[in-house]
C-alpha cells in the first residue's frame, strides 16, 4: 500500500508528534510511506496511491490541490485525518464535506477519558485517558462516531468515520501533545483506522 503522510510544522502540529506518527506508520507492514509538507507538494501521480494521512494546520489550499484531493477520495482513496486537519482550510466547504466535520474550538490541554460507543472497526479497544486538547466540531450528516468524551455535560466525538463517494475517511481528535499519540490505545486506533480507510 502506498501512503503519503502530509505534515509540516514545529509547534502545531508538534515536531515530536509528527515524528511519533511517522514512526508508527513506517513500522506498519506492507506500507510504502512517502512524506509531503503540503497538499501541493505530494507526488504528481496519485493513480497508485492508497491513502493520505493528514496531520496539518494549514490556512490555504490551491484550487488544483483541492480538486485533486476531492477526486482522489471520491474515486476510492482513503484518508486518515489527525487533530488539526479539521482546523485547516477553513474557507473551503468542500474540504469539510469530505472530512465530515469542521473545527469550532477547544479548551485547555487537560486529561480526559475517551470511551467507545461502537463495537465494529475498533472492537476491543476499551476506554482510556489521555492529556491533550479536546477539539470540538460542527458535524456533517452521515458521520459514524466511534469514541466520545464528555465536555461540559455533553458527549463530544473524538473518533469518527465517514465516506465520500467511494472513498473512506477516519478522523482522530488527539494530537496536540506527542504523548497522546504514544498512548497504546491511540496507536491501536490509528492502525485500525488506516487499515479501514485502505479497504482492509
Amino acid at each position: 500500500m502506498k501512503i503519503v503522510l502530509v505534515s509540516s510544522g514545529w509547534i502545531h502540529p508538534p515536531f515530536r508528534g509528527r515524528s511519533v506518527l511517522r514512526r508508527l506508520l513506517a513500522q506498519m507492514p506492507d506500507i510504502e510511506l512517502q512524506q509531503a509538507a503540503s497538499m501541493e507538494n505530494t507526488p504528481q501521480n496519485w493513480d497508485h496511491l492508497t491513502a493520505l494521512v493528514l496531520y496539518i494546520h494549514h490556512k490555504r489550499i490551491s484550487d488544483a490541490a483541492l480538486a485533486k484531493f476531492e477526486r482522489f477520495v471520491h474515486q476510492g482513496g482513503g484518508v486518515l485525518a489527525v487533530h488539526s486537519a479539521t482546523a485547516s482550510y477553513k474557507n473551503r466547504p468542500q474540504y469539510f464535506e469530505i472530512l465530515g466535520g469542521r473545527f469550532t474550538g477547544h479548551g485547555a490541554v487537560e486529561s480526559y477519558t475517551v470511551s467507545p460507543v461502537t463495537q465494529d472497526i475498533f472492537s476491543g479497544i476499551e476506554a482510556f485517558t489521555i492529556r491533550d486538547e479536546m477539539y470540538q466540531h460542527e458535524m456533517h450528516t452521515g458521520v459514524t462516531v466511534h469514541f466520545t468524551t464528555r465536555v461540559g455535560g455533553e458527549m463530544v466525538p473524538v473518533v469518527w468515520t465517514t465516506t465520500y463517494g467511494k472513498g473512506k475517511l477516519c478522523y482522530l481528535a488527539p494530537g496536540h501533545t506527542p504523548s497522546s499519540l504514544q498512548h497504546p490505545a491511540v496507536q491501536a486506533i490509528l492502525r485500525r483506522a488506516l487499515a479501514w480507510v485502505c479497504g482492509q
